[in-house]
C-alpha cells in the first residue's frame, strides 16, 4: 500500500504530525485544548487548534486515527444498532444472550438484562445519549464490573458515579 512506510501508527502520532505541519505553515498551535463539557458533563477537548497569527482566525481540528477495518459510517450504524459489525453477518453465540460465557478469571460479560438495567440507571444522568454510551461500553467490556465502570467514567461528578455504581450493584 502506498505511503505505508510514512503512515502514522497511533492517534497521538497523528495529532503531533498535524500540529507539526501547522507549525511549518507558521500557524500558532495549541494541542489538547479544553473547550467545554459534553452533554453528560465530561470535559470536551479538541486535539489541535490552529490560529493564523495575523488574522487571529482559528480552526479546531479533531485528529481521528482508525486502527481497525471498516468505514466510519459502518461503525456509526453498528453503534446505533442498525447493522452488524463489518465483515459479515451478525455475531452469533452458542450461549443465549442473557447468559454469556464465563471468562478465564470467572467473571462474566454483562447479560442483556444487566445492559438494559444499566441503561435505565444511566439515562437520568445522560439523557438519550445513554443508549449509545451503553451500547459502546457493552461491546468493549469483558466483565460486568468493567462494563459498569466504563459507564461510570462518563459521569462528571464523583457523587453521581458513586450513586450510579450503587444502583447497579457495584458498591
Amino acid at each position: 500500500m502506498a505511503g505505508r512506510s510514512t503512515a502514522v501508527t497511533s492517534g497521538l502520532e497523528l495529532r503531533r504530525t498535524v500540529a507539526n505541519l501547522a507549525r511549518r505553515l507558521s500557524l500558532d498551535v495549541r494541542e489538547e485544548v479544553q473547550v467545554g463539557r459534553r452533554l453528560w458533563g465530561s470535559r470536551r477537548k479538541i486535539d489541535v487548534i490552529v490560529t493564523h497569527p495575523e488574522s487571529r482566525r482559528s480552526l479546531g481540528l479533531e485528529c481521528k486515527y482508525q486502527d481497525q477495518v471498516g468505514s466510519a459510517e459502518e461503525k456509526r450504524k453498528f453503534l446505533a444498532g442498525r447493522q452488524p459489525p463489518s465483515g459479515g453477518a451478525a455475531a452469533t453465540s452458542e450461549a443465549p444472550a442473557s447468559a454469556p460465557a464465563e471468562n478465564e478469571d470467572g467473571s462474566h460479560p454483562p447479560t442483556t438484562l444487566e445492559i438494559d438495567r444499566a441503561l435505565r440507571r444511566l439515562a437520568p444522568y445522560l439523557g438519550p445519549i445513554a443508549r449509545i454510551v451503553v451500547k459502546k461500553a457493552a461491546a468493549g467490556a469483558t466483565s460486568r464490573r468493567q462494563f459498569h465502570l466504563l459507564l461510570a467514567e462518563q459521569l462528571s461528578s464523583e457523587d453521581d458515579k458513586d450513586r450510579f455504581l450503587k444502583a447497579v450493584g457495584e458498591r
